[in-house]
């Protein structure tokens, strides 16, 4: 390059030169006028003056021979031993001196100049992006959550939430209307088992329990509710547990179904704890039968003049009471935590019913009260998510009783079944229940999972723990098939504060499936998990809470082509939002919406021909956005606002960032996308990786309406860098490829400075340095020739950034096709427009 500059200066020199010689200046001095010219056609010849031609050649005719070629003659020393060398006036003749050069009347020298008109034309700019109101997201992802919600049958015909638990399964209060069941017998009992025909082993044993105990485990009882579309919801009166009954669920007074509810436990285990309670129940019914006595005998004054032993005895009787009540208290409690270990649920058709032999449109369950005043009920569904009872289904139902006094919801369902109509739901449910003769239940939550076609056997987990200071909000849904099935889990919970939906639909449901969220409460990442043995085509898993008609919060994420394990964290803390999406193969496609009412953040996101790695960092204190993954997907489309901060989504791929004090809105669509990383700061600069590119791209970002940034790539290269350093006075770019058009610009309109730089046919790497103030100078170089690059700064926030230029006349070879007036308004502002250049450095409006 110090050659080319070399070669710039030396042909500059030289035409001056020979404009200076050959052309007269209009304000030179007199020359001699010269000989009229010959009219003979000859050669044309430099005019030479007749003088001094000829006193040069008389000279060389009265000169002495030079001596021959190597020989050489005497010399006289002299008398002092020197050489006497004779010395006279120079015998050339003298040239007429330079002409003065007039600076002109503005004290520059006049060159020719000409206008330049911009190819394509520079048009005043501003920075400004369009902008959107966050409201719109909310609105968007408000829309989507009740679309999602009509989809799963929880709205209103006007389009409204309906998420009353009640919908999912009925929660009846204490005086429920009375059906007119009854209890079964043992022989109805061993009848419905074998008709059955439930392949062994079962997950409870029913007969064993009520063989040995035909009364059932005393103190603690339940109900069967049913209904169906020719009876309302009903109940049957208390009942023993482990003592089953006979259902009428259609209303026709014929028996349908036998039910029973009995401990998981084991029933020699239920059954050692029922007798020392039967053991300690007659112990105490004899001695309190003694203690009436002494009671009756003490009421006479003679007997206890005549018996003192009598008040001995009674205070003895009184004294095992009180040790025979204490011990009795421990072992139904001993009892209730063996029950609580799980229950199982036993339904099974009758040949009485008018139903046999075809689908019998019902719904079963039972109804068990806690001793904390819970209520849990568990059942099957064939009415109102189902087409139909099996002939014969257990279901064991387990529960943390303990978790349940913290406000944690922790059930868990494992279904046998034979004879199942085309679908069947699982129900559980739990509810508080008024401390009175009523005994309304409240601030249900009810789960449903729905099988079609419905397995031989599946379980089902649902854990539900809305969190607390000094613990995580958890939500999450498990469950297993012994054959593939679609599957559809529904959670309703209610209370005074809010109704919360949540829900898993898979499709083709793999051996094992399970999706889970967590939000940390001290504001860590927020994380949906979702696991399976098998990859799966659809899945969809929502979380939503409303108060009211008002959605305060939600999370939806929906998949295509599933791989078997895939994981998204959401952090939104500390004025920083970030998703990080891993998975363990390639995904077709993801839609993720999050959206929190307090703290104020939405975010949506659609991904198509995913990568198993993506990160995604809107760093509002870092001034910076990020998008990197480890291959590259197919598109991606990403819109954030936090605090109800104003998004700019555009045309095209982009990347987008609106900071308004806390304030935060971003947008981003991109395809090709391995990785974009921009720092929108006072220093703006980035880079990005596309494959296999070629497309257009904007990058732009503004903060708290004075600070902008902008970005315009005519065509993307697979790789492409800048760095805008107004600090440093350095634009950088550097690309894999050649790129039709780049211009980037910065400005902060109140304090300054202001820059842009565009370049036509930019080159692999181009680097620009520039300097301000009284003699403003700039250095381009790049590693090729240009068409066209355009330069503007000021220490002003110029906004209308519109580069204008003039050049020199005439073609100096296309090296340095000219700069001109360079300081423009004398507010130091400096602008450049080079046409066809390597490299270039001006100085003060002269190029050098």
């Amino acid at each position: 390059m110090a050659s080319a500059r070399l070669r710039i200066s030396a042909l500059a020199v030289i035409t001056a030169l020979t404009s200076t010689l050959l052309v007269p200046s209009a304000h030179a001095e007199p020359t001699p006028t010269p000989p009229p010219p010959d009219t003979t056609t000859q050669p044309a010849q430099p005019a030479q003056h007749p003088a001094v031609t000829e006193d040069r050649l008389g000279a060389q005719a009265t000169a002495t021979p030079p001596v021959a070629p190597g020989e050489l003659g005497p010399i006289d020393p002299g008398g002092d031993g020197s050489p006497n060398i004779e010395n006279e006036p120079s015998k050339a003749q003298p040239i007429a001196p330079l002409p003065a050069l007039d600076p002109g009347p503005d004290g520059r020298v006049p060159i020719d100049r000409v206008p330049i008109t911009p190819n394509p034309p520079v048009r005043p700019s501003t920075l400004d992006l369009p902008l959107r109101p966050g409201q719109e997201l909310v609105d968007v992802t408000s829309a989507e959550a009740l679309a999602t919600l009509a989809k799963a049958g929880r709205t209103t015909p006007d389009g409204k939430p309906a998420l009353d638990a009640n919908a999912l399964q009925p929660q009846v209060r204490s005086a429920q209307v009375v059906d007119p069941g009854r209890r079964a017998t043992l022989r109805e009992l061993i009848d419905a088992l074998t008709s059955g025909n439930l392949p062994p082993p079962l997950p409870v044993d029913p007969l064993a329990l009520l063989q040995q105990l035909p009364d059932g485990i005393p103190r603690i009882t339940y109900r069967v509710c049913s209904e169906s579309a020719t009876k309302q919801v009903s109940c049957s009166l208390t009942l023993p547990l482990g003592v089953p009954a006979i259902v009428d669920v259609t209303g026709d007074r014929t028996p349908d179904v036998l039910t029973d509810l009995v401990p998981v436990a084991a029933p020699g285990d239920v059954v050692g704890a029922v007798r020392e309670i039967t053991n300690l129940e007659r112990e105490i019914a004899i001695a309190t039968d003694r203690l009436n006595v002494v009671n009756e005998l003490l009421k006479d004054p003679l007997n206890v003049i005549l018996h003192p032993e009598l008040l001995i005895e009674k205070l003895d009787l009184e004294k095992l009471l009180r040790d025979l009540g204490n011990t009795l208290q421990a072992k139904i409690e001993a009892l209730l935590n063996l029950v609580h270990l799980g229950l199982g649920f036993v339904n099974l058709r009758l040949p009485t019913s008018e139903f046999a032999g075809r689908d019998l449109p019902a719904h079963v369950w039972a109804v068990y009260d806690i001793p904390t005043h819970k209520r849990l009920s568990v059942g099957f569904d064939g009415f109102r998510r189902g087409a139909g009872l099996p002939t014969a289904a257990i279901g064991v139902y387990t529960f943390a009783p303990v978790q349940v006094l913290r406000g944690i919801f922790d059930i868990k369902a494992s279904v046998l079944q034979v004879g199942a109509a085309s679908s069947l739901a699982v129900t559980a449910g739990l509810a508080n229940v008024t401390d009175d003769n009523q005994g309304l239940p409240y601030d249900p939550t009810v789960a449903s999972a729905r099988f079609e076609p419905v397995p031989g056997v599946f379980t089902a987990h649902a854990f539900i723990d809305p969190g607390a200071s000094d613990r995580d909000q958890r939500a999450t849904v498990d469950a297993q098939v012994s054959s593939r099935s679609k599957l559809d889990v529904q959670v309703l919970s209610n209370s005074s504060a809010a109704n919360r939906f949540d829900q898993l639909v898979v499709d083709q449901l793999p051996n094992r499936v399970s999706a889970a969220l967590i939000r940390p409460r001290d504001g860590g990442d927020d994380i949906v998990d979702y696991t399976a043995t098998d990859s799966i085509n659809d899945v969809l898993f929502a979380d939503f809470v409303y108060a009211g008609e008002q959605l305060d919060a939600s999370v939806r994420a929906a998949a295509k082509n599933l791989p078997t394990q895939w994981r998204g964290a959401l952090n939104s803390a500390n004025d920083r939002v970030t998703l990080d999406y891993d998975a363990a193969g390639a995904l077709s496609s993801l839609d993720v919406s999050f959206f929190d009412r307090s703290p104020a953040i939405v975010l949506r996101g659609a991904l198509r021909e995913l990568p198993t790695v993506v990160n995604v960092d809107a760093n509002l204190p870092g001034r910076h956005v990020l998008f990197d993954a480890n291959t590259p997907l197919g598109s991606a489309e990403v819109f954030v606002s936090k605090e109800l901060g104003d998004y700019a989504p555009l045309q095209g791929d982009h990347a987008t960032a609106v900071l308004s004090g806390t304030k935060l809105g971003a947008s981003a669509r991109v395809t090709g996308l391995r990785k974009i990383d921009v720092y929108f700061d006072q220093h703006p600069r980035g880079g990005t990786e596309f494959t296999p590119g070629g497309q257009p791209f904007v990058a732009a970002g503004v903060v708290d309406g004075r600070q902008k940034a902008r970005l315009d790539v005519s065509n993307l290269p697979a790789t492409l860098g800048f760095d805008l350093d107004t600090a440093a006075r350095r634009v950088q770019f550097t690309a894999s490829s050649v790129v039709q058009r780049v211009k980037a610009a910065y400005v902060d309109t109140a304090a300054g400075p202001s820059a842009v730089a565009a370049i036509n046919g930019l080159p692999q790497s181009v680097d620009v340095r520039y300097d301000l103030g009284d003699k403003p100078k700039v250095s381009y170089r790049a590693s090729s020739a240009v068409p066209r690059a355009e330069l503007f700064v000021s220490p002003q926030g110029v906004e209308q950034l519109d580069p204008t230029g003039c050049r020199v006349s005439g073609d100096l070879s296309q090296v340095c096709l000219g700069c001109c007036d360079t300081r423009l308004g004398g507010g130091g502002e400096f602008a450049l427009v080079v046409l066809g250049v390597v490299e270039v450095d001006v100085a003060d409006g002269v190029a050098v």
